[in-house]
């Protein structure tokens, strides 16, 4: 039995168009079908641990479901049995493959901890990353090492395991020698940082050298990433002077580029006042530099007069497909950043005109329906509200009433537009792809509405929203929605404070966000609307108010509305993303 299930294994192997679990598994789904009995049960098993997530960020637990679907999940390391460990047991000596004996050792010793295989899986990392190396796509390299760290320490710090990764890195980061495009080297380096006795000042020329090479090719974030570890380095070291002199670089890093995009007119303008703010929050973090804070204060100044000249120009990118039938083409067989791309603008928003012209169209058909009395419940049957009646009154009342309407119309569009459009073009992309929080980083760095520090914050609701765990990822990506866009006003001229009698100061809420005069002007009129139909209004889905006040039930957190706030989340970082836009801009043909 056990040369029928490594041939099979073996197959898949030859077949798989890279050396990673999720490969693996796609082609041991294809060789099942034909088979029975204990060798379906097996290779089953076999998909199943090649199928989990890897969370780094948990290493005591690091296996999730890679996807959960309207309360529904995929294989969990929770359901395997101990016949189902004694079954990898066996099989594991006849493994040859390096990344399946690294997954099928660190899933034994993560549900039994049996010592063998924990020290099994750092070598099998090791030499697994060795294969994959690749400084373009190198999150997949330093992921397998990273985890080999984790896995060395937990048998001490001073262990010879540990000793055996550290030394793996130190001679990674030696043989590429700065000559990575992205940051592997940086990532490296943290690595080592973590850990003691680690000469990191070693690595000075190399970080140096990344420094120069970035900033001679205005890439300005990497080249501040990496003046940011070279700063640890520094700190790890007991260097003061040069901690501060790092971290002064950073700042003036902030200053170039911002002076750099002033030279293209003025489309760069918000990306500009949050480079200028970032250079201040920099510079405070050494002493003396309140007269140059001064100076790029008063710059700041005029940026945000010219703030809202280029808001809109972000609202409306694309539109990939128009009917249901032609979301398998669009999906099927696409890179996976490019589905990423496709479903963020799968649709266009609804425009105030078109929910007017429906509104007033069934109006027209159904006047009678427009004279009852239809009261707006919540989930207990309490009455909300009355939508109002758009055939009396003046006409002050009318057009609050038949904007009352378009709110509500515009909630009953999000609501099948999920369900349909949406929903199935996610279910494509969690079939063909497995979506890794590496791959939303892309989106949320380089990101205009995405303020300092919350980057990670929308990458894990982003992130739960691709397992199909909506209601986790609502309740993740509303608030920091709701700060985002209390930044974009800020950043607007407009102030987003108030005080109160006793001189605390409060944030005004996304209601009154979405009313600030400079925030309104600069914004895309039809995506306001939307936002305001789904998030803050009581005649539309009103989904922010209900979940800042607990009223949201399973069922609605889990429903197609929470989905279209996940999907609407997803647009406004891809709308901002100044990574994807460049994407998409260098690759057109893709997104014919």
């Amino acid at each position: 039995m056990n040369q029928i299930i490594i041939n099979i294994i073996k197959v898949a192997i030859r077949k798989a168009k890279s050396f990673k679990c999720f490969d693996y598994r796609q082609e041991l789904l294809k060789l099942t079908d034909d088979l029975g009995g204990v060798e379906k049960e097996v290779i089953q098993l076999i998909t199943d641990i090649l199928s989990y997530h890897m969370n780094k960020n948990n290493p005591k637990q690091p296996f999730e479901p890679y996807a959960i679907f309207e309360g529904k999940r995929s294989a969990a390391l929770s359901d395997l049995s101990q016949q189902d460990i004694e079954t990898l047991i066996s099989l594991y000596p006849y493994i040859e493959d390096s990344e399946i004996k690294a997954r099928i050792s660190d899933v034994i010793w993560t549900r039994n901890k049996i010592y063998k295989y924990g020290q099994d899986a750092i070598d099998n990392y090791l030499i697994s990353a060795a294969r994959l190396e690749d400084w373009d796509h190198w999150t997949v390299f330093s992921d397998r090492i990273e985890r080999a760290l984790q896995l060395a320490l937990y048998f001490g710090k001073d262990n010879d395991k540990v000793n055996q990764v550290i030394t793996y890195i130190e001679e990674t980061i030696t043989k590429i020698n700065g000559e990575d495009p992205l940051y592997l080297t940086g990532k490296l380096v943290e690595l080592l940082l973590e850990q003691n006795n680690v000469n990191v000042g070693q690595f000075i020329i190399i970080l140096e050298s990344k420094i120069s090479r970035n900033l001679e090719e205005a890439e300005y974030s990497k080249s501040r990433y990496y003046m940011d570890v070279l700063a640890k380095c520094y700190q790890k070291m007991g260097c003061k002077d040069k901690y501060e002199g790092t971290i002064e670089r950073i700042a003036m890093a902030y200053e170039e580029e911002a002076e750099y995009l002033g030279e293209d007119g003025n489309k760069n303008n918000v990306i500009i006042i949050r480079l200028l703010e970032d250079a201040i929050k920099t510079y405070r973090k050494i002493p003396g530099k309140k007269q140059k804070n001064d100076e790029i204060l008063s710059k700041l100044e005029v940026f945000k007069k010219k703030m809202s000249e280029n808001l809109k120009e972000f609202s409306h990118s694309m539109d990939i497909t128009n009917i249901v039938t032609e979301i398998e083409k669009s999906f099927r067989g696409k890179e996976k950043l490019v589905c990423i791309a496709k479903l963020a603008f799968i649709q266009s928003i609804n425009t105030k005109s078109s929910l007017e012209e429906r509104v007033n169209n069934l109006h027209k058909s159904s006047p009678l329906a427009f004279l009852v009395n239809r009261e707006i419940v919540d989930n207990d049957g309490k009455r909300i509200t009355n939508m109002p009646d758009l055939n009396s009154g003046s006409e002050e009342e009318r057009l609050e009433a038949l904007e009352a309407h378009m709110l509500m119309e515009a909630a009953n569009n999000h609501s099948i537009q999920s369900g349909i459009l949406i929903n199935h073009a996610l279910m494509i992309i969690s079939d063909e792809h497995e979506i890794d929080r590496k791959d939303l980083d892309f989106l949320v760095t380089n990101n205009m509405f995405i303020p300092l520090g919350r980057g990670q914050i929308f990458v894990e609701g982003l992130y739960e929203g691709f397992k199909g765990n909506f209601m986790k990822a609502i309740h993740l990506l509303i608030p920091q929605i709701e700060n985002s866009f209390r930044e974009v006003a800020r950043m607007c001229g407009d102030i987003v404070t108030t005080f109160e009698n006793d001189g605390k100061e409060q944030a005004k809420s996304l209601n009154s966000i979405f009313e600030l005069p400079n925030f309104v002007e600069a914004f895309d009129e039809d995506l306001l609307f939307d936002l305001r139909s789904l998030l803050t209004e009581k005649y539309g889905s009103n989904m922010r108010n209900k979940l800042a006040h607990g009223l949201l039930s399973y069922e609605e957190a889990s429903s197609s509305i929470s989905l279209y706030v996940w999907w609407i989340s997803l647009r406004l970082c891809c709308m901002y993303s100044d990574n994807l836009n460049q994407y998409i801009s260098e690759n057109k043909k893709l997104f014919a």
